[in-house]
């Protein structure tokens, strides 16, 4: 393979911290939600903004992981198709 493994162990421990931070806010967002006094549209708006923002980050990390992966097996294709006899 071309990349180094080590660059597979720091997409993941990224991932991994980025995940467990989405877990914990999304618990947080929750809260201040159900918290929001009805007609507190600010509020909710600025609350909802974040989820945004959260959601959108945390799926931008798994595309990485994701692409990461497909990289890799489409690699280890070539590699062995390379290798079959002809």
């Amino acid at each position: 393979m071309n990349k180094v493994p080590s660059e597979t162990r720091k997409l993941l421990k990224v991932f991994g911290v980025a995940i467990t931070d989405f877990e914990d806010t999304c618990d947080e967002l929750t809260g201040r939600v159900r918290e929001i006094e009805d007609g507190a549209n600010d509020e909710l708006v600025a609350t909802l903004r974040d989820l945004i923002v959260l959601v959108a980050e945390t799926n931008e990390s798994w595309l990485r992981v994701t692409n990461r992966l497909f990289e890799t097996q489409q690699q280890l294709l070539v590699d062995m198709a390379r290798a079959l006899p002809e």
